[in-house]
């Protein structure tokens, strides 16, 4: 019975450790994306969260720290683009501008796509806009900073909790 007990902890310790080093995975690149017929600039976050995680987690950011609140995802509203349309977002531009976020899962990973622009096809590129367009992607680190940290230790406190179980049993 012991043995079964402690074969169950080290594959819980295993799991724990592979996780540990897949969490680490994170790309961002600057990329291109046919949205509304229009190819247009974005900023492309691949990371380990479901995607579900990410629309809900991104939508309370927006609300909580530039009073944007993104319209896709919600009781009602299962999206895979959220939404701000004619929105004050100072930390990208002073003028009202749209603002958008694609996520979908892709092949194991979550995959967003951060873009805006100023209009029906004034995108917010590197070469026409290069102060939005840093500014945009500044935006995307600061909701990663916030958004991933709290992340990977929940997911140390669930491996940590059950961990803490599997030793409960074996008493």
């Amino acid at each position: 019975m012991k043995n079964i007990i402690y074969k169950y902890t080290f594959a819980i310790a295993i799991l724990f450790l592979g996780l540990q080093s897949d969490a680490q995975k994170l790309t961002i690149t600057d990329g291109n994306l046919d949205y509304d017929d229009q190819n247009r600039p974005c900023i492309i976050v691949q990371l380990e969260p479901n995607a579900k995680e990410v629309k809900g987690e991104l939508k309370d950011w927006m609300d909580d720290k530039h009073d944007v609140d993104l319209k896709g995802f919600g009781f009602w509203r299962k999206k895979d683009v959220l939404k701000g349309k004619e929105k004050n977002i100072p930390e990208i531009s002073n003028n009202e501008m749209d603002f958008y976020a694609k996520v979908v899962e892709n092949d194991g990973v979550t995959e967003m796509r951060v873009f805006g622009s100023f209009g029906y096809d004034i995108h917010i590129s590197k070469e026409k806009f290069p102060n939005e367009y840093r500014a945009m992607k500044n935006m995307t680190l600061n909701f990663l900073n916030d958004f991933l940290p709290e992340y990977y230790q929940d997911r140390i406190e669930d491996t940590k909790e059950a961990l803490s179980d599997l030793e409960n049993e074996r008493k």
